[in-house]
């Protein structure tokens, strides 16, 4: 198994994890504003052993995908800390880069402006709709559908990495 199987093989199985949470995270965090640990954290280990097993395949670790992950998880906490994100949605992101790191990286750009881009019209809207600056905005839903959007246009040829 070359490295780029061996890749795409460890993503697809983050996609496997979040494709069995997607439903349940939207539902929590639209009803609920918040992500619950045991949904986002199994994500973690997923990923972790994503990256485990691409490198006895391919002899190498992935280390482009995991110090990049790495640098967005620190940034994101310092965005949380801050009160601009919640941590349910810092250990969701984790994961999925991961995934789309592995993917190739310019999936992970794309997936990451569709999040903040839907998630800034989401944000705007529920604003201008309570007249509250301070309202709570679930942003575990534009998280995935960034996550999902390039994974799917990865899938399909628009975006690279899945296609050759």
């Amino acid at each position: 198994m070359d490295e780029t199987q061996a890749q795409l093989a460890a993503a697809g199985a983050i996609a496997l994890w979040a494709a069995a949470v997607t439903p349940s995270l939207v539902q929590h965090d639209l009803r609920e504003f918040r992500l619950p640990n045991r949904l986002t954290l199994p994500g973690w280990w997923v990923a972790a052993g994503a990256l485990a097993v691409v490198t006895p395949l391919t002899g190498q670790f992935p280390t482009s995908a995991a110090l990049t992950a790495l640098i967005l998880l620190v940034v994101l906490v310092a965005v949380a800390l801050t009160g601009g994100l919640g941590m349910g949605g810092v250990k969701l992101v984790l994961p999925l880069a991961v995934g789309l790191l592995l993917v190739h990286p310019q999936t992970a750009l794309v997936a990451a402006m569709l999040a903040l881009c839907s998630g800034a019209i989401v944000a705007l809207g529920t604003v201008i709709q309570q007249r509250n600056l301070r309202a709570h905005i679930p942003f575990g839903p534009p998280i995935l559908l960034g996550y999902w959007t390039g994974y799917t246009w990865s899938a399909t040829g628009i975006l690279p990495g899945i296609l050759p």
